[in-house]
Protein backbone atom coordinates (compact mmCIF):
# COMPACT_ATOMS: atom_id res chain seq x y z
CA UNK A 1 0.00 0.00 0.00
CA UNK A 2 2.91 2.32 0.80
CA UNK A 3 4.21 1.79 -2.74
CA UNK A 4 0.91 2.87 -4.31
CA UNK A 5 0.74 5.93 -2.05
CA UNK A 6 4.27 6.90 -3.07
CA UNK A 7 3.48 6.44 -6.78
CA UNK A 8 0.35 8.59 -6.35
CA UNK A 9 2.31 11.34 -4.62
CA UNK A 10 4.98 11.26 -7.35
CA UNK A 11 2.29 11.44 -10.04
CA UNK A 12 0.72 14.48 -8.38
CA UNK A 13 4.11 16.14 -7.99
CA UNK A 14 5.00 15.48 -11.61
CA UNK A 15 1.56 16.72 -12.64
CA UNK A 16 2.24 20.05 -10.95
CA UNK A 17 5.57 20.34 -12.77
CA UNK A 18 3.88 19.47 -16.05
CA UNK A 19 2.06 22.77 -16.04
CA UNK A 20 5.32 24.68 -15.75
CA UNK A 21 7.65 23.28 -18.41
CA UNK A 22 8.46 19.91 -19.89
CA UNK A 23 7.33 16.40 -19.16
CA UNK A 24 8.45 13.22 -20.86
CA UNK A 25 6.63 9.93 -20.53
CA UNK A 26 6.25 6.73 -22.52
CA UNK A 27 3.29 6.23 -24.81
CA UNK A 28 0.11 5.32 -22.94
CA UNK A 29 -0.79 1.63 -23.38
CA UNK A 30 -3.89 0.74 -25.37
CA UNK A 31 -5.85 -1.80 -23.31
CA UNK A 32 -9.02 -3.30 -24.78
CA UNK A 33 -10.81 -5.37 -22.15
CA UNK A 34 -13.47 -6.72 -24.52
CA UNK A 35 -10.92 -7.95 -27.06
CA UNK A 36 -8.39 -8.97 -24.37
CA UNK A 37 -5.58 -7.02 -26.01
CA UNK A 38 -2.74 -4.87 -24.72
CA UNK A 39 -1.17 -2.67 -27.40
CA UNK A 40 -2.82 -4.83 -30.04
CA UNK A 41 -1.50 -8.15 -28.69
CA UNK A 42 -4.18 -10.68 -27.67
CA UNK A 43 -3.84 -12.41 -24.29
CA UNK A 44 -5.89 -15.12 -22.56
CA UNK A 45 -8.67 -13.34 -20.69
CA UNK A 46 -10.43 -16.44 -19.32
CA UNK A 47 -7.95 -18.79 -17.65
CA UNK A 48 -6.82 -17.77 -14.18
CA UNK A 49 -3.31 -18.66 -13.09
CA UNK A 50 -0.86 -17.67 -10.40
CA UNK A 51 1.55 -14.98 -11.60
CA UNK A 52 4.74 -13.80 -9.95
CA UNK A 53 4.86 -10.01 -10.26
CA UNK A 54 8.21 -8.28 -9.63
CA UNK A 55 8.45 -4.50 -9.71
CA UNK A 56 11.39 -2.14 -9.33
CA UNK A 57 11.47 1.64 -9.40
CA UNK A 58 13.86 4.49 -8.75
CA UNK A 59 12.64 8.01 -8.04
CA UNK A 60 14.84 11.07 -7.80
CA UNK A 61 14.73 14.83 -7.92
CA UNK A 62 17.53 17.28 -8.65
CA UNK A 63 20.03 17.35 -5.80
CA UNK A 64 18.40 14.54 -3.83
CA UNK A 65 19.45 10.97 -3.21
CA UNK A 66 17.49 8.56 -5.44
CA UNK A 67 14.97 6.33 -3.67
CA UNK A 68 14.73 2.75 -4.84
CA UNK A 69 11.92 0.35 -4.18
CA UNK A 70 11.16 -3.18 -5.26
CA UNK A 71 8.34 -5.56 -4.59
CA UNK A 72 7.57 -9.17 -5.32
CA UNK A 73 4.18 -10.84 -4.91
CA UNK A 74 1.89 -13.50 -6.32
CA UNK A 75 -1.45 -12.66 -7.95
CA UNK A 76 -4.25 -14.94 -9.12
CA UNK A 77 -5.33 -13.43 -12.44
CA UNK A 78 -5.60 -13.99 -16.17
CA UNK A 79 -2.73 -13.46 -18.58
CA UNK A 80 -4.56 -10.40 -19.91
CA UNK A 81 -4.82 -8.94 -16.39
CA UNK A 82 -1.12 -9.58 -15.80
CA UNK A 83 -0.06 -7.95 -19.08
CA UNK A 84 -2.42 -5.01 -18.46
CA UNK A 85 -0.94 -4.45 -15.01
CA UNK A 86 2.60 -4.61 -16.41
CA UNK A 87 1.80 -2.10 -19.18
CA UNK A 88 0.10 0.33 -16.78
CA UNK A 89 2.89 0.04 -14.19
CA UNK A 90 5.58 0.76 -16.75
CA UNK A 91 3.56 3.65 -18.18
CA UNK A 92 3.00 5.35 -14.81
CA UNK A 93 6.48 4.54 -13.51
CA UNK A 94 8.58 6.12 -16.26
CA UNK A 95 8.09 9.86 -16.12
CA UNK A 96 10.31 12.94 -16.01
CA UNK A 97 9.22 16.50 -15.36
CA UNK A 98 11.23 19.71 -15.01
CA UNK A 99 10.39 23.23 -13.90
CA UNK A 100 12.73 26.15 -13.24
CA UNK A 101 15.82 23.92 -13.43
CA UNK A 102 14.44 21.38 -10.92
CA UNK A 103 13.63 17.93 -12.27
CA UNK A 104 11.98 14.84 -10.84
CA UNK A 105 12.15 11.46 -12.53
CA UNK A 106 10.78 8.01 -11.90
CA UNK A 107 12.06 4.92 -13.73
CA UNK A 108 10.31 1.62 -13.18
CA UNK A 109 10.03 -1.87 -14.59
CA UNK A 110 7.72 -4.80 -14.08
CA UNK A 111 8.35 -8.47 -14.77
CA UNK A 112 5.61 -11.09 -14.74
CA UNK A 113 6.17 -14.83 -14.67
CA UNK A 114 3.59 -17.61 -14.73
CA UNK A 115 3.92 -20.04 -11.81
CA UNK A 116 2.43 -23.46 -11.15
CA UNK A 117 0.91 -22.53 -7.75
CA UNK A 118 -2.70 -23.38 -7.02
CA UNK A 119 -5.14 -20.59 -6.20
CA UNK A 120 -4.88 -21.36 -2.48
CA UNK A 121 -1.08 -21.36 -2.60
CA UNK A 122 -1.05 -18.16 -4.63
CA UNK A 123 -3.36 -16.36 -2.20
CA UNK A 124 -1.55 -17.43 0.96
CA UNK A 125 2.06 -17.14 -0.18
CA UNK A 126 4.36 -14.66 1.50
CA UNK A 127 7.37 -13.83 -0.66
Amino acid sequence: MKKYFYVAIMALTLGMFAGCTGVSAPKEPVIDEEAGTVNGVKYDNETYKCWLVETESTSSCTGETPEQSSDKYLWWMTEFDAQSYKAEFEYTSNVKACAYGYCCETKGSCKITETNHTQAECSSSNL
